[in-house]
């Protein structure tokens, strides 16, 4: 570690320089020079150079959004304290188990909200109608009353004020390009997220005579729901709890995501698969009895 003064008077640079970087945002970006830090915190630059060739890392002669993680790693090798901590809460960076927290909050709270929704009888009739298959049909409903980018919105708005971080531009930038990400490198499947709501759809399209019975609704395989539980490392003889699920999925997302375990690539997108299979089967279970009633 590179040493400089970490006492009192370290502390109070930190949180002007972090105004700092605020003062510099337009919208979710912020650019400030190297020359500029070195000076703020009275770092030498022979100090910043020789931290660059330990760390294997180019030479930057500014820091912004696209490395704000080398920013901290350098901060934090010279001896200031909390600066993870001051970018984190400012929303300017978030931990690895932050981003598990948010990703695992997001698919919770938008499969809740699928749980909740209010099926609309004209409009699931005019989506049926209008398409030649069915599952074109169902799509077109989910479609009409859900918008990913909506979705992904509400539950960062969710979980800023849930980890009581601000909200801005930046902070909210950084959750939504991983979620968007997560989606586009597999790990996340929409239609997976979806697959509870269009069975519940298909059945309300069966009860009402929209479609025939004879067009199947999908039911629950158990060896399905038990290969999922295996994969989240449950013996699968049992239904673990809310609670048990979204821990251990937390903590399998932080072991095997790709940019903290270059192995785990394949392993992540088995277990998001899992996961949103598990959380579907509660829903199927919990809405199974009201359908059917209705």
């Amino acid at each position: 570690m590179i040493k400089i003064n970490a006492g009192k008077k370290g502390r109070k640079p930190l949180r002007e320089f972090v105004k700092e970087v605020k003062s510099v945002t337009v919208g979710e970006e912020w650019k400030i020079s190297a020359e500029y830090v070195l000076d703020h915190f009275k770092i030498a630059k022979e100090d910043y150079f020789r931290f660059l060739y330990a760390s294997n890392e180019p030479e930057a002669d500014h820091f912004s959004q696209a490395n704000a993680d080398l920013l901290v790693h350098f901060l934090s090798e010279c001896g200031i304290p909390g600066v993870l901590d001051a970018f984190s809460d400012a929303g300017y960076l978030f931990r690895g188990e932050q981003l598990a927290e948010f990703q695992e909050l997001f698919c919770s709270v938008t499969m809740t909200r699928f749980q909740n929704h209010m099926i609309d009888r004209e409009l699931l009739e005019t989506s049926l109608s209008g398409c030649s298959e069915i599952s074109d049909g169902l799509s077109f409903y989910c479609d009409s009353v859900f918008d990913l980018r909506e979705l992904i919105d509400f539950s960062i708005s969710l979980y800023l004020e849930r980890i009581s971080c601000e909200s801005h531009p930046v902070s909210r930038g950084i959750l939504n390009n991983f979620i968007v990400k997560q989606f586009a490198y597999g790990y996340l499947k929409y239609e997976d997220l979806l697959a509870g709501l269009k069975s519940c759809l298909k059945e309300k399209a069966v009860v009402w005579n929209f479609i025939s019975p004879d067009s199947g609704v999908k039911s629950v395989v158990s060896r399905e729901i038990m290969d999922s539980l295996r994969i989240l490392e449950f013996a699968g003889n049992r239904m673990p709890d809310e609670s048990e699920i979204k821990n251990r999925y937390r903590e399998l997302v932080k072991k095997y995501h790709p940019d903290i375990n270059p192995d785990g690539d394949e392993k992540a997108r088995l277990i998001n698969s899992a996961y949103t299979e598990i959380l579907n089967y509660r829903i199927a279970r919990n809405r199974g009895d009201a359908v059917r009633e209705a």
